[in-house]
This record gives structure tokens, C-alpha cells and sequence, in this order.
């Protein structure tokens, strides 16, 4: 549940700008949970529960605003 909420802080940190710049890219979030995978955690655990913030927010949120 941790790591769940700490992807959807930065999900919402990749809408924001800092500067006129994006605070965090979510090609970024993408890079980290590929690091995620490849870490040796269990995959259900860590990169599953990273990635679905990160997914519903690109399919879902970003694809409507379209």
C-alpha cells in the first residue's frame, strides 16, 4: 500500500509545473518503475502496485483531457 501511495503522490507531481517545467515527467515514473522490476522484489508487490497509479493516469485521466 506504501509504495501504491508514493506513485500516486508522483502521478499528481506529473501534472504540476515548477518554473513552467514539469515537476516529474511520466516517462520518468515509467524509468522508475522499470527499475522496480528489475530490482528482485516480487513483481505483485512493488512494480504492479507502483505501475497502476501511473497506468490509470495515463489511459484514463490523460487520454480524456484529449
Amino acid at each position: 500500500h506504501f509504495i501504491y501511495c508514493i506513485a500516486e503522490f508522483l502521478v499528481m507531481l506529473s501534472h504540476d509545473t515548477l518554473h513552467s517545467k514539469r515537476v516529474i515527467k511520466i516517462q520518468d515514473l515509467i524509468k522508475h518503475n522499470d527499475s522496480l522490476l528489475t530490482s528482485g522484489h516480487e513483481p505483485e508487490t512493488h512494480t504492479l502496485a507502483a505501475l497502476e497509479p501511473v497506468l490509470y493516469d495515463f489511459f484514463l485521466v490523460r487520454v480524456m483531457r484529449i
